[in-house]
């Protein structure tokens, strides 16, 4: 399967909240409490709107269903990304190639970051596994998290 990254935009928003609230999703995010819509509503809208980050949206290429979100938060050369699929395109093998095509898009248009760092649940293999297959090193273990590094200059 083919698949195409575009930017995010308000059609989006509901996608979002979907993927993010989901109960698979959540057990792996730093903040693993459901939202509501209006949290997210708010979130959502500051974030089409900072320059500071970049949200994608992966589709399948043919069809243009939406299967996932890759987000990226600038910091000064370096991001901090993050990737949810969407539980119904899980372990179909689309996990690696919607990061790997993401973060080609990122780099397009950001050629001022150097790194892209990923900050991975301890417990959440699949991720460390999808991640390093994409290049990202083991820079960091704690406890609950795991920091991953990719250079990209």
């Amino acid at each position: 399967m083919e698949i195409e990254i575009r930017n995010a935009s308000h059609d989006d928003i509901n996608d979002f909240y979907y993927w993010r609230n989901h109960k698979k999703t959540r057990n792996m995010l730093k903040n693993s409490e459901p939202i509501s819509w209006e949290e997210h509503n708010n979130w959502y809208l500051k974030s089409l709107a900072r320059s500071d980050r970049v949200s994608l949206v992966v589709l399948l290429k043919e069809s243009q269903l939406k299967i996932g979100c890759v987000g990226f938060d600038i910091k000064e050369n370096y991001s901090i990304i993050s990737i949810i699929i969407d539980p119904k395109f899980r372990k179909k093998r689309l996990s690696q190639i919607s990061l790997d095509k993401s973060i080609e898009f990122f780099k397009e248009n950001n050629s001022n970051i150097d790194e892209i760092i990923a900050e991975i649940k301890t417990e959440n293999i699949a991720s460390k596994k999808i991640f390093t297959k994409v290049g990202f090193i083991l820079k960091k273990k704690d406890e609950n998290f795991n920091l991953y590094k990719l250079s990209i200059s």
